[in-house]
């Protein structure tokens, strides 16, 4: 799932540097802006101080001094001023920045502006703008002794869809290997879904409901070692997605008079529609999926399609079958009038992989154009992870009537094929199917047990497409990609969620923006593009089909460089601010002295960032929470190199091109 970018980069490119009205203004604010236009940034820094002693509640010299700060990479002071500037009053020459001004200054405006479309849209501040946790959230969260006591091997999914009345009736065979005995299993369907039965061996069984959760009663121990099978039959009409696939669910649309329907669930759970052990932690081996749609309409879901059959009463039936161990929210289907074509490849392992393409007849021959790139995008990340994870199935991506979702090996597809798209372009790439793409290696073979790791999906994933940039269109293009990537970060929540809630930890966006920047400072940190790349394949080597948390990720990264990275990974992972630059200097006669540390850091954090002089040098300069300096003769110029300078750049970035905030102390 590659999420909607809000906070948009247009603001960096101001137009010089939002002076309107200059006729209206202080003379005071006339030489700040005119000493930004020149690119003298202290110099402006301190005329707005001046100006400021003279008039002590101008919004506007505020305003300018935040526009300082901001261009300086100070983001934190920009938060102050812009805060102040919104107390005192927005001045009318600044108007129209309104939004920039509230994306800077204005913490309740930012935390509703990227909550209103998620599950929970509004959040408290006593709670540190989090959903209050309830006993639901646990029962979907937690490993309770009812779900850690088995494993799932094995499911038989078979539906009807009934899309007239919106709604959904089939049933469930789970096969499961008990891990502990006991005689109470919990299963899981959301409280709107009705249970129509449980049989076990050929009788119902009794259960009882909690919130979303089925705790089943067996007359018998079931015994440590043992395998059993479980039907569960059910129906209802299942919950509508209000933003899909960020806030999921079903999607009943209309292509004209013909029904178009599809469902994403993620963070929701697969038992928002079927019948589960709906705990991110167990996946089935393999898995049958068996659906009922009218005559008439193509019907597409995970891995391989084993027949079409009639059925009766106006219906068909489709049988899928999955090869591999699928995470329930991946489970899924979309129903439509799909024509198909393929093409197939031969992967790292010599295996003939068959990429297939399921659109709606009247896109076909656009979306040959669009997908026209999509071997090189399979064949780029099989040389930087590793072959292609689910070969037996094929890869398909499906045109869906909802944005992108990674559900393996049938990937859903919106964005109109690039036309309107709200994601952008490169080249004949489009990031959408990059993103999509990219998670069959991360989220869907590496996979997570708890929703507070989920970084580890969409950061990589995130981080794929600008290493895919970088294959493609080289290292100025990758590092421009960062940049951007990086003015996303909202640094309001930590990356890492709470564990055993279900946490929503989607919101705020930095399990995709911050965890590719935390992957991309961690290469800079390295200094060694060699071990960096084999620290990552070998990673995805390793966790391939398993279950995978942070604290894996940060032990297996130490095995590839003498660097302590613990400081650094609490930072990026746990922390919710960045870590903070702090500077001082005295440039004098072409004499410069820089003094530098990390302050909101632990002590055994380090990280580089970038020293650029006279406009082209660059240097590479270490940095710890310890005072530290460098030194430079013949200094016309400098600045600190960071997200804002990446847009466009030619120069030599040196592996030092980091994420973070910064402090000046004149």
């Amino acid at each position: 799932m590659r999420f909607t970018p809000v906070i948009f980069l247009l603001f960096l490119f101001l137009d010089s540097f939002c002076v309107y009205g200059q006729e209206k203004r202080l003379p005071c604010v006339k030489k700040i802006v005119q000493s930004m236009e020149d690119w003298e940034f202290f110099e402006a820094l301190e005329e707005c101080n001046e100006c400021l002693e003279d008039h002590p509640n101008s919004a506007e010299v505020y305003y300018q001094r935040g526009l300082v700060h901001f261009y300086l990479n100070h983001l934190w002071a920009t938060a102050q001023d812009f805060e102040k500037v919104l107390s005192l009053g927005i001045p009318t020459s600044v108007l129209e920045e309104e939004e920039f001004l509230r994306w800077y200054g204005d913490t309740v405006f930012i935390i509703q502006a990227i909550t209103d479309s998620l599950i929970f849209p509004t959040l408290k501040p006593e709670l540190n703008y989090r959903k209050q946790t309830t006993m639901a959230d646990t029962l979907q969260g937690m490993l309770r002794p009812e779900r850690s006591c088995f494993d799932v091997t094995y499911e038989k999914l078979t539906f009807k869809v009934i899309p007239d009345a919106r709604s959904i009736e089939g049933s469930n065979e789970i096969t499961f290997k008990v891990l502990a005995d006991t005689k109470i299993i919990q299963l899981d369907l959301y409280d709107y879904m009705e249970v129509l039965d449980i049989t076990w061996n050929g009788r119902s069984v009794p259960y009882t409901r909690k919130f979303n959760a089925i705790f089943i009663s067996f007359d018998a121990v079931l015994e440590s070692g043992n395998d059993y099978t479980i039907k569960v039959s059910y129906k209802g009409s299942p919950r509508e997605a209000p933003d899909p696939p960020w806030n999921g669910g079903f999607v009943w649309k209309k292509n004209g008079d013909r029904h178009f329907v599809g469902v994403s669930c993620e963070h929701l759970g697969a038992s928002s529609w079927w019948p589960n052990k709906d705990h991110l932690s167990d996946k089935p081996d393999s898995m049958e999926i068996f659906i009922l749609a009218p005559t008439g309409y193509d019907v597409v879901s995970n891995g391989n399609l084993v027949s079409e059959t009639a059925d009766q009463n106006g219906y068909s039936r489709f049988h899928w079958h999955v090869s591999y161990p699928i995470n329930n929210y991946n489970v899924t289907f979309y129903m439509g009038d799909f024509v198909n074509f393929n093409e197939n490849y031969v992967n790292r392992k010599n295996q003939n992989v068959n990429i297939d393409y399921y659109v709606l007849a009247e896109n076909l021959e656009r979306a040959k154009t669009y997908y026209s790139g999509t071997k090189q995008i399979i064949l780029a990340f099989e040389n930087l992870f590793g072959p292609y994870p689910f070969p037996k199935d094929g890869l398909a991506f499906v045109e869906s009537p909802y944005a992108g979702m990674e559900h393996q090996s049938a990937i859903a597809i919106g964005g109109d094929y690039g036309k309107d798209s709200i994601y952008d372009m490169v080249g004949i790439y489009d990031l959408l199917v990059i993103h999509e793409a990219a998670h069959e290696w991360w989220g869907n073979s590496v996979a997570i047990g708890d929703m507070a790791d989920v970084w580890i999906n969409e950061g990589f994933a995130t981080y794929s497409e600008h290493l895919f940039i970088e294959s493609e269109f080289g290292k100025e293009k990758y590092f421009k990609a960062v940049g951007e990537n990086m003015f996303e970060i909202s640094n309001i929540w930590p990356m890492v969620g709470l564990r055993n809630v279900n946490d929503n930890a989607f919101v705020g966006q930095d399990v995709y923006y911050k965890g590719a920047a935390m992957l991309h400072c961690l290469r800079a940190i390295m200094n060694n593009d060699a071990a960096f790349f084999r620290m990552i394949k070998e990673f995805y080597t390793t966790a391939t089909m398993k279950i995978s948390t942070s604290a894996d990720f940060v032990a297996h990264s130490a095995k590839y460089t003498p660097i302590d990275l613990n400081g650094f990974f609490e930072v990026f992972m746990h922390q919710s601010a960045p870590p903070t630059l702090e500077y001082s200097f005295d440039l004098s006669e072409g004499n410069l002295k820089f003094n530098y540390r990390w302050v909101g850091v632990p002590e055994n954090f380090q990280m580089p960032f970038l020293l650029v002089i006279n406009w082209g040098l660059t240097h590479r300069v270490e940095c710890t929470p310890d005072w530290n300096s460098v030194s430079f003769q013949g200094v016309q110029d400098f600045y600190v190199f960071s997200q804002g300078d990446c847009t466009e750049t030619d120069l030599d970035l040196k592996n030092a091109f980091t994420y973070f905030f910064s402090k000046y102390v004149p």
